[in-house]
């Protein structure tokens, strides 16, 4: 298989997420019609060329989303901290590829037109280039 940044960037932070003694959110790539909150998605990567002359290197940033249905957002905030805690400085090993330990950039947080679905998103930064 071709060497795909963004593709192992998708596959680093969905396999970081999706760990299985993880019990607050399932994670999806594709969220199932059927699924209900509460969940996270791993959602917008942005690459941008950090090479200078084309040499691999990328620049990345990606959002992870997440969803809670309920009554406020302090049922939201601890699956975001648990989120963070695993990606924010963490190796993310995949095949292919090297890339940096993920830099929290930032967060917010909102509240969907039915008021009872809370979401927020968090974005994070690293590199990445063929390993």
């Amino acid at each position: 298989m071709a060497y795909d940044a963004e593709l192992a960037v998708q596959v680093g932070v969905f396999v970081a997420l999706s760990d299985p003694e993880r019990v607050d959110a399932q994670v999806f790539e594709h969220v199932p019609d059927e699924a209900e909150p509460p969940f996270v998605v791993v959602d917008k990567i942005t690459l941008t060329d950090a090479s200078g002359k084309g040499g691999g290197l990328d620049h990345v940033e990606f959002d992870v989303v997440s969803f809670h249905t309920g009554a406020g957002r302090e049922f939201l905030t601890p699956i975001m901290a648990e989120n963070r805690q695993r990606i924010e400085g963490q190796a993310l090993t995949v095949d292919g590829a090297t890339l940096s330990r993920p830099a929290f950039v930032s967060s917010d947080t909102g509240v969907l037109d039915d008021a009872i679905t809370y979401f927020g998103t968090q974005r994070f930064s690293l590199f990445v280039q063929p390993a």
